[in-house]
């Protein structure tokens, strides 16, 4: 059976995020501090990405193959800018603060497309952001408040810049995304090797390293950055809250850390959230078709 446009949009973001759960439970292994994983992460899924874009494009010419548009260089600013942003604002606030910030950026992707695009987000859409809000919130409550004021702006101002590179690469030409993808991660780690003393693996789990840097980060944000190509941008947005939700689940399950009272609560809106929404899309997708159909064999 041939899949539809949202159904394949659907089937590659959620196969993109799959990918992405064990990242979390990555960092924790892979024994580096903050700017060392992003150096590392971002060096190697660049150069991952970039050897993909060459290899499919080979009869291109390098030059070719990774040219870019201005909205491709604008979409490299956003991706690299919201890289190096999550991690400011990890060092600066609690894990809880930055993560319930961040749900919000499916909020801020629609109101982009609104405001930019003249793109409008159905009804059902905007119920699954604040449901997913919801389950996030109870999921990191245990973990909420402290932290500093700088932290949370970085946090807010990170969700923004998320928000609106999720919408613009629903505009770009789906070829750039990759190519931006790749040299928005090598600029990241060229800015995180001005930041730290030592590049060195030393003491670091390097099977784990190379596991998130080769596999898991490109391959993943590769799928999940095609998204926005095939359905709403806000939607990839809410698909990625998937792994919020189960990342730290699956760092409790292989390393005993009970992230909190409320995370199955918290996890199971999210999760249930998601896939009711999917099954919404799925049957308005059909009966749009059938209807269409129907119209077509009337004419």
């Amino acid at each position: 059976m041939q899949l539809t446009r949202r159904a394949k949009g659907l089937l590659i973001t959620l196969t993109g995020v799959s990918l992405l759960i064990p990242d979390a439970l990555s960092i924790r292994l892979a024994g580096l501090d903050s700017w060392n994983v992003v150096f590392w992460r971002s060096l190697l899924g660049g150069l991952v990405v970039m050897l993909v874009v060459l290899v499919t494009r080979r009869h291109e010419g390098p030059l070719k193959a990774l040219r870019l548009s201005r909205l491709g260089l604008l979409l490299v600013a956003l991706i690299c800018t919201a890289n190096i942003g999550f991690v400011m604002a990890m060092h600066h606030t609690k894990a809880a603060n930055v993560l319930i910030v961040l749900a919000l950026s499916p909020m801020f992707s629609a109101l982009f497309d609104r405001l930019l695009f003249q793109l409008r987000l159905a009804t059902r859409t905007w119920l699954a952001i604040l449901s997913c809000l919801i389950g996030v919130t109870i999921l990191v409550i245990d973990g909420l408040g402290g932290g500093t004021h700088l932290g949370n702006l970085i946090a807010l101002g990170t969700a923004m810049l998320m928000g609106l590179e999720f919408s613009l690469m629903g505009q770009v030409q789906q070829r750039q995304i990759w190519p931006a993808l790749s040299l928005a991660y090598l600029l990241s780690a060229a800015i995180a090797a001005l930041m730290v003393s030592s590049i060195t693996l030393e003491g670091a789990n390097i099977p784990i390293v190379m596991a998130m840097g080769l596999l898991i980060v490109p391959f993943s944000f590769m799928l999940i950055c095609l998204g926005p190509g095939y359905i709403p941008a806000p939607e990839v947005a809410i698909m990625l809250l998937l792994e919020t939700v189960m990342g730290p689940l699956l760092v409790w399950w292989v390393l005993g850390e009970d992230p909190g009272r409320y995370a199955l609560l918290g996890g199971a809106i999210v999760v249930t959230t998601l896939i009711c929404h999917a099954i919404t899309d799925l049957m308005q997708d059909r009966r749009e078709r059938r209807a269409a159909l129907k119209k077509g064999s009337a004419g």
